[in-house]
């Protein structure tokens, strides 16, 4: 388990996904802590629909460290 993070990122809605993709691209580590399920809140609800507009999964866009 790391110990070190250089992000702490809160909460795994779509903002908060966005910020750990954006993030993580710069080289820095980011932690992401969720109490349930990543993008399982209100916010992922817009985002499952725009992404299955877009033909897309939100479970493609899960990495697990």
């Amino acid at each position: 388990m790391t110990k070190y993070t250089d992000v702490l990122v809160l909460g795994g809605g779509i903002i908060a996904r966005s910020t750990t993709y954006y993030v993580s691209n710069t080289g820095l580590s980011v932690t992401v802590v969720e109490k349930g399920e990543l993008v399982s809140g209100t916010s992922s609800r817009l985002a499952r629909k725009l992404m299955s507009y877009w033909g897309g999964d939100w479970k493609d866009y899960n990495r697990s460290s």
